[in-house]
């Protein structure tokens, strides 16, 4: 979902596109600690907007529905965003490329332990991996699709391609691939209205 739409409709806080753009030009809006170029860019799961001026922050979460929404965050978490790794590039001298769900793109020397599926806790300003959260038992995941979309659940098994994950009093066994990561024993970034960040 474009910027301008989510500053729009979403929160409300620019009624055109030309407010956006005013915004933009003078750094006064970023995404994810960085100024956009155009108000085009598109704004993804877990990302964070932020308005300096007024010391606004916002995450973009999933509802029930399967619709991306915002909610608000304190300051302290807005330069931090849960990453989900998806593949391993090889480079030169031990180096590889880390390759995440929503793109993004981190070298990797090997001195931290991650394996696909696993996610990450990166933070924007420093940009760095601040932890890693292994898919294991007793990891807490976030479903990013399915039936289950925008429930956290806590892993009971792993298997290659699915977990057995506890809702509540019910168990679920899943597809990996409509988990997230989240955290440990809890979510390590705000995810929905009634979760707090560690």
């Amino acid at each position: 979902m474009p910027l301008s739409v989510w500053m729009k409709e979403k929160l409300g806080i620019c009624s055109t596109t030309s407010e956006v753009n005013y915004l933009l030009r003078n750094k006064k809006l970023l995404v994810n600690q960085k100024a956009p170029k155009n108000h085009k860019v598109p704004v993804s799961l877990f990302d964070v907007i932020s308005i300096p001026q007024t010391g606004q922050h916002f995450r973009a979460v999933l509802t029930k529905g399967g619709y991306l929404s915002a909610v608000p965050i304190v300051e302290s978490e807005s330069s931090l965003k849960v990453l989900k790794l998806i593949s391993k590039t090889s480079l030169k001298k031990g180096i590889a490329q880390l390759n995440f769900s929503d793109g993004t793109n981190l070298l990797h020397d090997g001195k931290i332990e991650i394996s696909i599926r696993d996610s990450v806790l990166f933070e924007f300003r420093e940009k760095k991996i601040k932890e890693v959260f292994k898919l294991e038992k007793g990891s807490v995941v976030f479903f990013v699709s399915g039936s289950h979309i925008a429930e956290i659940g806590i892993v009971d098994s792993v298997t290659t391609q699915k977990a057995v994950v506890k809702l509540g009093d019910n168990t679920k066994e899943v597809e990996i691939a409509s988990l997230i990561v989240v955290g440990k024993k809890q979510p390590a970034i705000t995810i929905r209205r009634e979760s707090n960040a560690s």
